[in-house]
């Protein structure tokens, strides 16, 4: 299993496209799960993720919120939620290709 983890923190306009990028990518749906780290936004980003969710939910896709502030930490809980052998750290703003995976 690979895990694509994704931290955030008030970028909810890009979040959604990153997450589909990944979601329309050519790897099997039952073979990656997306962790999405919420590091405390006060932007709309868990009504993007609520979206995301509802529009793929063929993905296997899971939403957390690290209250600790900071990269390190978003990305730390990023790993422990993690099921993953592998795991792969995206940017909030990252478009995928559909091979990268």
């Amino acid at each position: 299993m690979l895990s694509v983890i994704i931290c955030t923190y008030n970028r909810d306009k890009f979040l959604y496209d990153a997450l589909r990028h990944v979601a329309v990518n050519i790897f099997p749906t039952e073979e990656y799960e997306i962790i999405l780290v919420n590091n405390n936004s006060t932007d709309t980003t868990e009504s993007e993720c609520q979206r995301f969710a509802s529009d793929f939910p063929q993905v296997q896709f899971r939403y957390f919120v690290e209250i600790k502030q900071g990269l390190s930490y978003a990305r730390n809980r990023g790993i422990d939620e993690s099921r993953g052998d592998v795991l792969l750290f995206l940017d909030d703003d990252s478009f995928v290709k559909p091979e990268y995976l």
